[in-house]
């Protein structure tokens, strides 16, 4: 409604989104290693793109921004998998990877409903935004712990330990 629109846009502008994750997943899938900073860039990026989809005017802006926000988001998605896998311990892998499906699909139970509230309260513009501000502040988490980590382990923490993809 805020863009002017009905049922169709939106599927529309979903659609926009799901063609940019599928771009996100080709450049993902040719990335030959993965470190901590590609996840930080990526976040940030899935950040700034969400908080320019809450303040888009029209569908003009909405298309080309949701294109990026898909690939921000897949290739988020992306990295921060392949780094889980090529950090944990063979014998942990599975665990640590249903620990993180945990995280991120099993915090949605707490979390929808409580965007659901901000949406109905405040506008779905305000809820991606709450998204888009959450994302930027997961970067800038990210960025500062690395840099704590590095300045205490005396090295460079963002590809320490994570092997090229393709020989893992």
């Amino acid at each position: 409604r805020s863009l002017g629109g009905d049922e169709t846009t939106f599927t529309i502008v979903y659609s926009v989104i799901s063609v940019g994750s599928l771009a996100g997943a080709l450049v993902s899938a040719r990335r030959t290693s993965v470190d901590v900073r590609s996840i930080i860039v990526a976040a940030y990026a899935f950040g700034i793109t969400m908080l320019a989809l809450s303040m888009a005017p029209g569908l003009a802006f909405v298309f080309p921004i949701g294109v990026l926000m898909g690939a921000a988001s897949i290739g988020f998605m992306t990295a921060s998998t392949a780094i889980v896998q090529l950090r944990s311990a063979p014998t942990m892998r599975g665990r640590v990877l249903a620990l993180q499906a945990i995280v991120f699909l099993g915090s949605t139970p707490i979390g929808g409903p409580i965007l659901g509230w901000v949406c109905d309260q405040f506008g779905a513009r305000v809820g991606v935004a709450v998204g888009g501000v959450s994302a930027v502040l997961a970067g800038w988490y990210g960025q500062v712990a690395m840099r704590r980590r590095r300045t205490s382990a005396g090295d460079d923490v963002s590809s320490a330990g994570v092997p090229d993809a393709l020989s893992a």
